[in-house]
């Protein structure tokens, strides 16, 4: 019965519109003369039955020829045939009551117009109204039914993870959606098991692994929006082994904001993976070093600076100054910050050059009357800078020393360097050059130290921030859209871990405390291996990791090598010790100094090699000076 009555959908859902429209107006049209045949059927029922009906017939024979077509009139005029029936709700219930009302209005007004003799019956005009009813409205749910036997074939079944105002809230909102067919809720609270939410059946999460195999279904919706980090991820843990993909709904503050609504489902990020609670800045200090200044970002386009920019206009500058050298990177973030903005004083300069250019700078400087600068600017992809050795110790060298060095001549108030766990002893271009220019930031803090005037200089060093630019995590959700393989360099690498906005959050922190040549690390958790990142990807994809052991898979995992100059493990402490700041997760490094001479021969020696584009000689200088010892 249950295959009759799929199929019978399928073919009335492949019916041409019109035709479908034509069949839905026949059959009410049918309805409402039925309705007429039955009104006065029962009222004279009570007579001799043979002449009392067709007496009956005989009073009301126009009302039985012109209720139909006022009746179909009347729910055209009440929209009841705009409505789409797949996702029609109980307020087509209303339209088709109030025509049915309507109705009953004109033909009793018809009635007292047509009826010279006095024959006809007004209480068989009112059940005409309420048969009308009765016979429309069910005749609409029998074609939802159908339609939604037919789009149940091509949904996904999917469990709501949270039975509360969240999931609620999305059992409501995907209702009339076809792509999903919901079978329930799970819940951790004992109190809701058993229990109905609107409409559907609420279920301990012990027994997620029964419901699956029972209902068979593919996708878990996290309706937890306000759940700690830790709690989220070990609920993550625990249903990555259904081989069901996991979806989410925003955050409460996007919902409360009016950013987004329950139906915005989106895939997990990788803050929900690792599970890190963001630990928040003190605000107390951000604003003492943010507020009522003018603040440059350099590489403002780029992952951290465009989130560097974000979280400076909340502190309220009195302008905010971005560089960079991409046109594309400026013009996004630059249409972006504009919206931003609460207090409608604050500036926004875009500067469109580079920090290799000292006309420039000095201009940038000169014209925004900098206080605070945050120094982003940088080529930070291994692989890249690897090839360009010239280009990539340029910029991060040559110019990380052009932009401190004209800071602290426009004497600014603060400089940080933004920097990464790659310059702890280097592997590699990227690296060495990112240490290089942390020495000479160092050096000109210690000169600055024994002048006693200037600016505060300081570096902020940390690891991998997630969805930036040339990060695993959209390498590896593109791969898995195409079907694989996952491609990661070595089964034993592993990296830290951070999001955007935090790093962002504690590198202005980290400006707010700095007194001088202060290296700060950021607390990054624990290392994360690749590897197990690319697995629990696949999981809550749906999928199943292909390998030898399972060879009928989704996604294989693939072992390329490493790339040159690549490390398996990250570090963020050059020496062994370490001191608290004033921040929980903001970490002093107490590292060696390096003589003044020895630091400036090496920027000799760099920009003599980089002016002859002399890359033998550029790679030595990097191994030697990139892996300086303290003097």
């Amino acid at each position: 019965m249950t295959f009759a009555a799929s199929r019978f959908a399928r073919e009335l859902s492949r019916l041409p519109r019109p035709l479908k429209f034509a069949i839905l107006v026949l059959l009410d049209l049918l309805i409402f003369y039925g309705a007429a045949v039955l009104a006065i059927a029962l009222r004279y029922s009570e007579t001799a039955s043979g002449p009392g009906i067709s007496q009956g017939f005989q009073a009301h024979f126009l009302i039985t020829l012109l209720a139909p077509m006022v009746g179909v009139t009347l729910l055209a005029v009440m929209g009841v045939y705009s409505e789409v029936l797949r996702y029609s709700t109980v307020k087509l219930a209303g339209r088709i009551a109030s025509a049915c009302l309507l109705l009953t209005i004109v033909m009793v007004s018809l009635s007292f117009i047509l009826d010279r003799t006095g024959n006809q019956s007004r209480s068989v005009l009112i059940m005409l109204g309420v048969l009308s009813f009765l016979g429309i409205w069910p005749l609409r749910l029998l074609a939802k039914y159908f339609l939604s036997i037919d789009g149940q074939a091509d949904s996904v079944k999917a469990i709501i993870y949270g039975a509360g105002v969240a999931g609620a809230g999305l059992a409501a909102a995907l209702t009339a959606d076809p792509r999903w067919s919901l079978v329930g809720f799970v819940d951790d609270d004992k109190r809701h098991h058993g229990r109905n939410v609107a409409g559907l059946k609420v279920y301990s999460s012990d027994l997620l692994p029964r419901l699956a195999a029972e209902t068979g279904f593919k996708s878990v919706f996290l309706a937890l929006p306000s759940v700690d980090a830790d709690v989220r991820k070990s609920i993550i843990d625990r249903l990555r082994p259904l081989n069901a993909e996991i979806l989410t709904v925003p955050t409460m503050e996007e919902l409360v904001a009016g950013q987004a609504n329950f139906r915005d489902l989106r895939q997990l990020d990788m803050e929900d993976l690792l599970g890190r609670t963001a630990v928040n800045a003190d605000e107390r200090l951000v604003l003492d070093a943010i507020s009522g200044k003018s603040v440059l970002v350099t590489g403002g386009g780029g992952s951290i600076g465009s989130e560097l920019c974000r979280q400076i206009l909340r502190a309220a500058p009195r302008r905010l100054v971005v560089l960079d050298q991409s046109e594309f990177n400026l013009y996004r973030i630059g249409s972006e910050l504009p919206e931003l903005i609460k207090d409608r004083s604050v500036r926004i300069e875009c500067m469109l050059g580079s920090v290799l250019d000292q006309a420039f700078l000095d201009e940038v400087f000169n014209t925004h009357h900098v206080d605070v600068v945050f120094h982003a600017a940088a080529y930070k992809h291994v692989p890249i800078v690897e090839h360009n050795v010239v280009a990539g110790v340029e910029t991060n060298v040559i110019g990380t020393l052009q932009t401190v060095d004209t800071a602290i001549r426009h004497q600014v108030e603060r400089f940080i360097l933004v920097s990464t766990d790659k310059a702890v002893r280097p592997t590699n271009a990227m690296g060495a050059s990112k240490r290089i220019a942390e020495i000479i930031v160092q050096d000109r803090a210690a000169t600055l130290e024994r002048r006693e005037d200037g600016p505060s200089l300081g570096i902020v060093r940390f690891g991998n921030v997630i969805d930036s630019s040339g990060s695993v995590v959209p390498k590896f959700r593109s791969q898995i859209e195409r079907g694989g393989p996952i491609t990661v360099t070595h089964p034993d690498i592993t990296r830290f871990f951070m999001m955007i906005p935090e790093a962002a959050e504690l590198v202005i922190q980290a400006a707010a405390m700095t007194e001088g040549g202060d290296v700060f690390l950021l607390d990054m958790g624990d290392p994360v291996k690749i590897v197990d990142l690319a697995r629990t990807l696949i999981e809550l994809n749906g999928l199943a990791v292909k390998d030898a052991d399972h060879p009928e898979g989704d996604i294989e995992i693939e072992f390329i090598g490493l790339r040159p100059g690549e490390k398996i493990f990250e570090e963020l402490l050059i020496g062994d010790n370490a001191s608290p700041s004033d921040h929980e997760r903001i970490f002093r490094a107490i590292e060696e100094s390096f003589d003044h001479s020895t630091v400036q021969n090496m920027i000799e020696e760099i920009s003599t090699a980089i002016g002859r584009r002399d890359v033998a000689r550029l790679r030595d200088l990097l191994k030697s000076f990139g892996n300086l010892k303290g003097s």
